[in-house]
């Protein structure tokens, strides 16, 4: 098993705290640190690791650039930011990469009426090369509708394909949408189902351990869960999601990162009370053991 084990965050855990998964069942203890974020990130929607480097982006009209963290600590962000010249930022929601491309997701689509979609593709130096035009084959009214099934915030690297996930405030059944990478233009029927029991709002895939995270809320924003996938394919069994609720109240996480075996990533955005943040998740135990086998659930 192998994990790409950044070093950029250095620093002392706050707090601790037990992560019930289920009614029932208690698990592993997590730790839990927060950084403020420069209100410049007012709508930080996405997170990735590029070079060892953290970055991520605004959604919903901001400008169309990058946000790079080469180091991170509470003292010192050393913040860079990059434009992504002849890109426009509709409603950037998530991004995902490979070893060649970084992909943007500028999917979002609160009411339902956007006919614009796509995802863009940049190189590794923020700079653009391509993008997809997606739409979704099942939508014939394009009518302003917050309560509907063509909004998406989640987006993952998946081979020769990117998935992406809906935030499906119709029913909340999160549809999985298959974009292969090579395309320019692509019509989007799911390839799966699944009602994870919160609006889904970030993804990231780790290929090598097999791993999918995903972060989400309820409706109301009063809660906020983290979900773990091992051995993720479509379609995903519900009986191999693992949920847990995190600590936190009425905020809203767009984004997750896995960092290593101990430690994940996500990022809030500012409800107009506060500054935006960072939490780093460390998992005492790990999620894997040294064979390989996904622990999390036998704690």
């Amino acid at each position: 098993m192998k994990f790409n084990n950044n070093s950029y965050i250095k620093s002392t855990l706050l707090s601790s705290l037990i992560i019930i998964l289920s009614v029932t069942n208690c698990y592993s203890q997590f730790d839990f640190e927060t950084f403020k974020l420069n209100k410049i990130i007012d709508e930080t929607s996405g997170l990735e690791l590029i070079n060892s480097k953290l970055i991520t982006h605004n959604d919903s009209g901001g400008m169309p650039r990058i946000f790079v963290f080469e180091n991170f600590n509470k003292n010192n962000f050393n913040l860079k930011i990059f434009n992504i010249n002849n890109a426009i930022n509709n409603d950037w929601e998530d991004m995902c990469s490979d070893n060649d491309f970084l992909y943007i997701a500028d999917t979002g689509n609160n009411f339902g009426n956007r006919k614009n979609l796509k995802i863009y593709k940049t190189n590794k130096n923020f700079k653009l090369v391509d993008s997809i035009s997606i739409s979704y084959n099942s939508q014939y009214n394009f009518d302003s509708n917050y309560s509907n099934e063509y909004d998406a915030e989640a987006i993952v690297s998946f081979g020769s394909n990117l998935l992406l996930f809906s935030k499906n405030r119709k029913n909340e059944t999160c549809n999985i949408y298959k974009i292969p990478k090579n395309k320019k233009k692509v019509l989007l029927n799911p390839v799966d189902a699944i009602n994870f029991g919160s609006l889904i709002t970030g993804a990231d895939y780790n290929p090598e351990i097999g791993l999918l995270v995903m972060s989400g809320y309820s409706k109301n924003l009063e809660k906020q869960f983290l979900y773990f996938v091992p051995n993720f394919k479509i379609p995903i069994a519900e009986d191999k999601v693992f949920k847990i609720k995190l600590p936190y109240e009425n905020v809203q996480f767009e984004s997750v990162k896995i960092v290593s075996n101990n430690e994940i990533i996500m990022t809030s955005e500012n409800e107009s009370s506060g500054s935006p943040f960072i939490i780093k998740i460390h998992i005492n135990s790990g999620l894997f053991n040294e064979n390989g086998s996904f622990i999390l659930d036998k704690k």
